[in-house]
């Protein structure tokens, strides 16, 4: 993850990681259903998206979104600590994964879907970034003795895992724009300071 460190030296990631914050802390303060059916997180459209476009800027940025959202709404408190760093992940485990789920994945940062072996990488890596994130969030929780963690890592994952699979076609229509625009992050930022694409046992030392 050594990209999420050095990003930081490029003045277009910082950039683009406000942008990103500010998108999804809209989402979380906007986007909400009316009753009963309020809890479901619409704010989760954004995460995916900005990770395989923006890298770790969308890493970065979901992480203080979220941060700044629950301000917004008046939900901040201490499980928003945890909430940080699964949201994090959130932001990071797309862009990481998608060049590392072999053999679906052919360690191409660019993302194509004009094959079906593309669009099954693109469930798994949404339904593993969905759970991945569940666990970190649920556990402290179930620690804590705040909510049991089976049903709070199913609740997270699952709507996470649904909503996400959405996000295949808003990324289909804006991620061909941001590409030609030279903002995906592979092309702002240096190889030198980019991840680079091996197996999924590299993905938290890369």
């Amino acid at each position: 993850m050594k990209s999420t460190i050095t990003m930081w030296k490029y003045t277009r990631m910082v950039v683009l990681t406000a942008i990103s914050a500010a998108l999804y802390a809209t989402g979380i303060a906007v986007l909400r259903l009316p009753p009963p059916i309020s809890l479901v997180p619409l704010s989760q459209l954004f995460p995916v998206p900005l990770s395989l476009m923006f890298g770790p800027a969308g890493a970065w940025g979901i992480a203080f979104g979220a941060t700044i959202g629950s301000l917004i709404t008046g939900e901040f408190s201490i499980n928003q600590l945890f909430g940080f760093i699964g949201n994090f992940l959130l932001g990071a485990l797309p862009f990481l994964l998608w060049t590392r789920l072999r053999p679906l994945a052919d360690g191409n940062r660019a993302v194509r879907l004009a094959s079906p072996r593309y669009w099954a990488l693109y469930a798994v890596v949404v339904i593993g970034t969905a759970f991945a994130t569940a666990v970190v969030i649920s556990w402290p929780m179930h620690m804590l003795g705040i909510v049991p963690f089976s049903f709070l890592v199913n609740l997270i994952g699952v709507q996470d895992a649904l909503i996400g699979m959405l996000t295949i076609m808003f990324l289909s229509l804006v991620y061909k724009r941001v590409e030609s625009l030279g903002l995906v992050y592979w092309e702002v930022m240096d190889e030198v300071d980019l991840d680079r694409p091996q197996g999924i046992a590299g993905v938290m030392g890369a």
